[in-house]
């Protein structure tokens, strides 16, 4: 399943004066800090283990990771569990998108004119630790699911929970 993809943002309304590449400017900020999270699957980090060195080195930047490890694409395949629960919760209903145009975009005409500079990546990074810590401190969806049909399940066959 594909999260985002920058073809997705490149047509349409994009601007006709920025290179192609700026349409995965806040997808690239994202890998990035997805792979310093150790949020990607083992096989991603195992097959991109030289653009990842040179990104968390600074020697590669996060468009340029994007580009050389992802295809300007975002999927689950590239992800562990942990890091698909986050991104369904987080990335995928806007939430990030809509962070990162609060935080970066609010002085350019487009979100994709934010250039794609560290200093920019820091701020997108340092506010994705902030909601991924408060991420993990909820409760899980899943096990509230599974209490709710536990208890359903209980109400139907008359028993009751032993506390």
């Amino acid at each position: 399943m594909k999260y985002d993809d920058m073809n997705w943002h490149s047509g349409g309304n994009f601007p006709n004066e920025l290179a192609k590449e700026r349409a995965g400017t806040h997808i690239a900020f994202f890998l990035g800090w997805a792979i310093e999270q150790r949020l990607v699957n083992q096989e991603f980090y195992n097959n991109n283990a030289s653009a990842i060195e040179q990104f968390l080195s600074h020697q590669l930047t996060p468009t340029d990771l994007l580009d050389q490890t992802a295809d300007g694409i975002l999927s689950d395949e590239l992800f562990s569990e942990e890091g698909n629960a986050f991104l369904k919760d987080y990335y995928e209903p806007n939430c990030y998108f809509g962070d990162y145009v609060d935080l970066l975009a609010q002085d350019w005409p487009t979100p994709y004119h934010v250039e794609p500079l560290w200093s920019h990546y820091t701020i997108m990074a340092a506010h994705l630790n902030q909601i991924f810590r408060a991420w993990q401190a909820k409760p899980k969806k899943s096990s509230s699911i599974i209490r709710n049909i536990l208890n359903s399940w209980r109400r139907l066959w008359g028993t009751k929970r032993k506390n």
